[in-house]
């Protein structure tokens, strides 16, 4: 996952109960989880759907004020509406480390692409070009419309718990609760602080690594439904906070893929404490960021002569 730059992720230690359920099938529904993984690993870049994604980011504050300030300068944000057709790849060097690419069709309700092009056509020709000139210029491109300071990389978050990965981790089964009328199981988990999947969030110009910690939420059979994620990091005089929320759902390729994903970026200024040997505090939260994208409209498509996609129809049915 890379962030570029835990709001209501609550203190796991709050989600847990006085009596937690028995840990005794928490490795056979990890094994599950892992499987589904392995299935998003396999299947995910022969799949692209559509994204919209709404963003609110903060406006900074102006530069030159006229006339007598009192107090702070109002808090500003905008919002924008992109949709683009998304999908998964890798670049050549580095085939396990799959990233989201895009082919912004419409920013707020106006087309930025010409008629004449099928966006779903040029997003797949240029994910499995083998020059991975053509992937990077896809990424530059949606940096273009934006999306300075967000986190990207949220769609593809089941691959951390790959079996390869599991002993980065640590798991705990938390409790069992109703998701309408399924009941599902809510696992807290740990990255370990010598991860090498932990995030690269990046500070001005410098590049930290920092562990990630949340929750999983799976189906009684293991297959997940829902991860949290958060992570914080220092950024010259302010604690940032990242949360994120990714929901999954099943899907006819026999795969489960992202349906929202909810992702904010908040930011406290760190009050310097009396004593020295006590830490800062954080003062009052910011919102900087507050990203809602939704996925629809999944298609398959085989690119092994040339570039064709499975008709949602014809796509054989979802596993039960």
């Amino acid at each position: 996952m890379r962030l570029l730059g835990v709001a209501w992720l609550l203190p796991l230690a709050l989600l847990a109960q006085d009596t937690a359920p028995p840990q005794a099938d928490l490795s056979r529904v990890l094994d599950r989880v892992a499987e589904e993984a392995e299935a998003f690993f396999q299947k995910a870049p022969r799949i692209i759907g559509r994204e919209t994604l709404t963003h609110k980011g903060r406006l900074g504050p102006p530069r030159i004020r006229w006339g007598r300030s009192s107090g702070a300068p109002e808090v500003r944000y905008f919002t924008r509406e992109i949709a683009s057709e998304y999908g998964f790849a890798a670049l050549q060097d580095k085939p396990d480390w799959i990233r989201e690419f895009r082919q912004v069709v419409a920013i707020d309700g106006r087309p930025v692409l010409s008629g004449k092009s099928n966006p779903r056509q040029v997003l797949a020709e240029g994910m499995t070009n083998e020059d991975d000139r053509r992937r990077i210029n896809l990424l530059r491109d949606f940096e273009r419309f934006g999306q300075v300071g967000a986190a990207t990389d949220f769609g593809q978050t089941i691959l951390l718990f790959r079996t390869r990965q599991r002993a980065d981790y640590q798991f705990q089964l938390l409790r069992k609760e109703f998701s309408g009328a399924d009941e599902v199981l809510i696992i807290q988990w740990r990255q370990k602080p010598d991860s090498a999947d932990a995030a690269r969030v990046y500070a001005g110009r410098k590049l930290d690594r920092v562990s990630m910690e949340g929750t999983l939420t799976v189906r009684q059979d293991g297959v997940p439904l829902k991860i949290m994620l958060g992570l914080a990091n220092t950024e010259e005089d302010s604690l940032v906070t990242h949360a994120a929320s990714v929901e999954y759902a099943p899907t006819r390729y026999g795969v489960v893929l992202p349906s929202t994903v909810h992702y904010r970026k908040i930011s406290q200024r760190l009050i310097p404490a009396r004593k020295k040997k006590d830490p800062p505090t954080p003062g009052d939260a910011l919102l900087l960021i507050d990203n809602t994208a939704r996925y629809t409209d999944w298609q398959m498509f085989s690119a092994e002569a040339e570039i064709k996609f499975t008709p949602i129809e014809e796509a054989p049915p979802a596993k039960p």
